[in-house]
């Protein structure tokens, strides 16, 4: 994919991935990182789309596995904090009161799988 073809992708698509992103996260900064992230897994991997279709379902794929990862990591962080002791300033912590009751059980039981 050549500069020009990406920029058009980004000018196009960007406020899209974006207001996807914000609805999701609720957050403008966690919303601008997943866009990022996006947009750079686009351009590192630059596949072929059949469609703008094609093009349209892959961006919005791609947002929702950035959203995913960044939900298992900020709760893997939580669970972290919470066994230390930290507790998060962070009220938007999710999961938090999750966690407190599965460590309130003998620890966390869970697992993550990807």
């Amino acid at each position: 994919m050549d500069n020009e073809r990406y920029n058009e992708i980004v000018t196009t698509y960007s406020p899209m991935v974006y207001r996807i992103a914000l609805h999701d996260c609720r957050n403008h900064a966690d919303a601008e990182d997943v866009m990022q992230n996006v947009f750079l897994r686009l351009y590192r991997f630059a596949p072929e789309f059949q469609s703008e279709e094609h093009l349209r379902r892959w961006l919005i794929q791609v947002r929702h596995l950035s959203l995913l990862l960044r939900r298992i990591f900020h709760q893997r962080d939580c669970r972290n904090a919470w066994e230390k002791g930290i507790h998060h300033s962070d009220s938007a912590c999710e999961g938090e009161e999750e966690v407190k009751a599965d460590m309130g059980n003998g620890g966390w039981k869970g697992e993550i799988t990807l």
